[in-house]
């Protein structure tokens, strides 16, 4: 296919020439005038297999974005027409991906075409148990008794619910992170949980053959339990992470690893390995042989070799970084798809997985905190329900507009069970998520906040009458706090009782 450039760098593939992105836009709106959805996403597969509506949603997702750098109203100020066509492709986009939710469209009651919920049973017609490898191993998973997973563990792996364990490595792995192999051509593919109810082509040469995954029977118990788990597991990571993100904020504000000299290290015995060569000198843990090493370390061929071994090594340690931040942030969507999928619950999403609803509803995400991008995603839905392409609450251009917004209430469902151990960013993620903004600058502030209108909300008679008081908030966990911390440590001081005798 021939190219559409926006004159800066994007291209997408448009029949016969090169051409601007004023021609991309006015096909983009032919075709949605005949609702060829796959045509639509095929002006930007270039030299890649054909979209259709059996294409794997990451093929599908990827032409999108691609097309959406051209088209994008922000990138083409000039004509009117982009803002339409931006919708126009973001509607084709979503259609092929999520057909069960245009089935059967007429309503009887308006004749008017809107969304319907999805189904909650699917047919296993044409279905297979794909086989899942180990991606570290290649060993199959849970195809033997031995490892003792039951069936429907295949459900909740390929949904990105959960992660296990390989028998053979212990490994853990996902969905995202695992090998996934085609029941007709056996070689591997692409897959993203939102293939899991359609039937799809693997897109490899010569596998034309349509198959579906597997749904086991699960009992309404291990569904309920399943949601209190993936619940819980979502929240303990959240914390983790925010662990780990105010360790290495305290390291930087104190200069740790900061210019540090690894052949002075080195020399003074800090160390094993030689910085220029790679050598590992710990058979002789003498300072004074490895200062003479670094003087007659003068070899560059051996120099060059080891700086391109760190280079791979590197390499690899990132792409395996950005792979289980992949897995994760498809973990967070799958939870927060499974218990509801709503608005208020947003705070569950890691900011990889806040950017895709960004970038798949046209928000431009550039310098946008989570909680921004919450607050963004949350005007979109107006009604709960995301939609892609803009819908009434998003200015032109795909960002979001400046205009009020839709105040959710809080309840203990809505809310994260451990929000009390939360630090002050996170909990302005759940007042976004809830459509709240807070003029607290502190986070007892805001939880004192958060707990009076659960008070205000739970119905539960009060002796005495009135509001029941706050629980006093200790506040020396903030982020601009330097001290260190334990996790452990309660985040609530209750006040002390005056001690009181019987009669």
């Amino acid at each position: 296919g021939d190219s559409v450039s926006n004159g800066n760098g994007g291209a997408a593939a448009v029949n016969g020439g090169k051409v601007d992105a004023n021609t991309a836009i006015a096909k983009v709106l032919a075709l949605s005038e005949l609702d060829e959805h796959a045509a639509i996403l095929n002006l930007a597969r270039g030299s890649g297999a054909e979209i259709t509506a059996a294409s794997p949603i990451a093929a599908m997702r990827k032409a999108y974005l691609k097309l959406s750098l051209v088209i994008h109203p922000d990138r083409n100020a000039g004509n009117s027409d982009a803002t339409r066509a931006f919708q126009g492709l973001a509607m084709a986009f979503e259609r092929l991906s999520q057909p069960e939710l245009y089935m059967d469209e007429e309503d009887a009651g308006r004749g008017k075409k809107g969304k319907k919920a999805k189904r909650i049973a699917r047919s296993n017609l044409g279905c297979k148990r794909t086989r899942v490898r180990c991606p570290r191993c290649s060993v199959p998973w849970s195809e033997s008794s031995v490892e003792g997973n039951p069936d429907y563990y295949y459900n909740f792996l390929m949904n990105g619910l959960k992660q296990y364990c390989c028998s053979t490595c212990l490994f853990e792995f996902g969905c995202m992170t695992a090998v996934h192999v085609c029941p007709f051509c056996t070689q591997d593919f692409e897959y993203s949980p939102q293939d899991y109810h359609r039937k799809i082509v693997c897109g490899n040469s010569g596998c034309d053959r349509e198959f579906g995954f597997y749904e086991f029977v699960t009992s309404d118990r291990v569904i309920t339990d399943l949601k209190r788990t993936v619940k819980e597991s979502l929240e303990r990571r959240a914390k983790t992470v925010e662990q780990k993100r105010r360790r290495e904020k305290s390291s930087a504000r104190r200069g740790v690893g900061a210019g540090v000299d690894l052949e002075e290290a080195f020399s003074l015995g800090l160390t094993d390995c030689c910085p220029r060569c790679g050598e590992s000198m710990s058979e002789f843990p003498g300072e004074a042989e490895q200062r003479q090493h670094l003087r007659e370390c003068t070899d560059s061929a051996k120099h060059a070799k080891h700086a391109t071994k760190k280079k791979t090594k590197q390499a690899t340690a990132d792409a395996a970084a950005a792979t289980a931040d992949t897995q994760l942030d498809a973990q967070s969507e799958a939870t927060w798809r499974m218990l509801g999928g709503n608005t208020e619950q947003l705070w569950m999403l890691t900011e990889g997985a806040l950017t895709k609803q960004c970038e798949d509803t046209g928000i431009a995400t550039e310098g946008l905190s989570k909680e921004e991008m919450i607050a963004s995603i949350a005007m979109n839905s107006g009604d709960g329900v995301l939609r892609l392409g803009g819908g009434g609450s998003k200015a032109p251009g795909g960002v979001a507009a400046s205009g009020p917004r839709k105040r959710r209430k809080m309840t203990s469902a809505s809310l994260p069970s451990n929000y009390e151990q939360m630090s002050l960013q996170e909990l302005k993620s759940v007042l976004a998520a809830h459509g709240a903004v807070s003029k607290a600058t502190c986070k007892a502030d805001i939880l004192t906040e958060i707990g009076d209108e659960l008070m205000e909300g739970d119905g539960q008679l009060r002796i005495g009458g009135g509001k029941a008081k706050p629980i006093v908030v200790s506040d020396d966990d903030d982020d601009d706090d330097d001290s260190n911390y334990s996790d452990d440590e309660p985040i609530f001081v209750p006040k002390k009782r005056k001690k009181t005798h019987g009669l």
